[in-house]
């Protein structure tokens, strides 16, 4: 870390990046889940985290104005989750289940922040959350 730069509030250098990667799910159907997903983007971005996301969320998420750059735009498969550290998701049963299948193939684990109760019918499955300073020290 370079002793110049200042050091932004997870304790990274601001604008510097690292090898991390993280793939952020989004509802695109719900406002509140767009709006965590630009806060997450900021967030991660700040502490040298490289964002992946899928083309069709990322131009969802810029139509609400939302500039979400840097970014990097992949398209939903196999390789989507191909060498991230996690996959945080931001949504209900569906994103999840979405997200599921793009971290099986990569062995990626799932960072669930539900925007309402997700699979309530599996409390054994109830998401958690977790603070961004948390994933940042990862």
């Amino acid at each position: 870390m370079k002793t110049s730069e200042s050091t932004d509030r997870f304790g990274g250098v601001a604008g510097e990046t690292t090898n991390r990667t993280v793939l952020l799910l989004a509802h695109t159907g719900r406002p509140a889940a767009l709006r965590s997903a630009r806060l997450v983007h900021e967030s991660l971005t700040r502490a040298g985290v490289t964002v992946r996301m899928l083309a069709s969320e990322i131009e969802a998420i810029r139509k609400t104005g939302a500039r979400m750059q840097p970014v990097e735009v992949v398209e939903p498969g196999a390789d989507a989750a191909a060498g991230t550290e996690l996959i945080m998701v931001l949504g209900g049963d569906g994103t999840l289940l979405r997200a599921a299948e793009l971290a099986r193939p990569a062995g990626a684990p799932l960072l669930v922040k539900a925007v309402r109760k997700v699979l309530r019918s599996k409390p054994a499955f109830a998401p958690f959350t977790v603070k961004l300073r948390a994933i940042s020290s990862m």
